[in-house]
């Protein structure tokens, strides 16, 4: 009897506990795909069982993979689900042939059935998602983080583009290239000849006065 009542206290804990995993970065690559899941607690947690699926553009609803026996997650790490076809497969936790694509969207699930976290990008119909989906359908997106991970529930605001930043350095060095393209050749060959008549003028006037040779 008290090994029953001890199940059932300890039932809501690890359900609470599993309740605060949460996808943290996912990579929209066909057979490069994967998916970062990570545990904020301070104790390791058995995530055997639990289901990581997903739903494309149409909102037909796939399975990516039910983690095998002995699925662990680690304090204050990550659990990784990839490509087994891909380049990722070798670092990850866990592999199978799914994949993720455009306008798709992925949920984590624990056992047996209850949603845990989920992230959609685009513009999927019927989408695994919290708040809005992320408007967006770049290769990596990644949770927003200072020192803890953003968890708004609201893919929209919790999520950004890994290489945003990259990408903006390509639009203003895109920018200044076109900026000086502006600016006829033509023009700037008759602008340096202008300046070095004026150079040459200078210096004969210079001789003049001066009665240099």
């Amino acid at each position: 009897m008290k090994k029953l009542v001890l199940i059932f206290f300890l039932i809501p804990l690890f359900s609470s506990a599993t309740e605060n995993l949460i996808i943290t970065e996912v990579q929209i690559k066909g057979n490069d795909s994967y998916v970062k899941i990570y545990n904020p607690n301070n104790y390791d947690l058995d995530i055997s069982g639990f289901k990581l699926r997903k739903k494309s553009s149409t909102g037909k609803e796939y399975s990516l993979r039910v983690f095998p026996k002995e699925s662990f997650i680690e304090a204050k790490n990550y659990f990784v689900w990839a490509n087994s076809r891909g380049d990722y497969c070798s670092q990850a936790d866990t592999c199978s042939t799914g994949s993720l694509a455009k306008n798709n969207s992925v949920a984590l699930f624990s056992f047996p059935n209850s949603m845990i976290d989920a992230l959609a990008w685009g513009q999927g119909e019927n989408p695994f998602v919290l708040g809005n989906s992320f408007p967006f359908n770049y290769q990596n997106l990644e949770r927003k983080k200072d020192e803890e991970y953003q968890n708004t529930k609201d893919n929209s605001q919790d999520f950004l583009l890994e290489e945003s930043f990259s990408l903006n350095s390509f639009q203003e060095e895109k920018f200044l290239i076109e900026s000086n393209s502006t600016f006829p050749f033509s023009q700037g060959f008759s602008f340096s000849l202008f300046l070095a008549g004026i150079s040459l003028f200078l210096k004969k006037t210079l001789k003049q006065e001066n009665g240099w040779s």
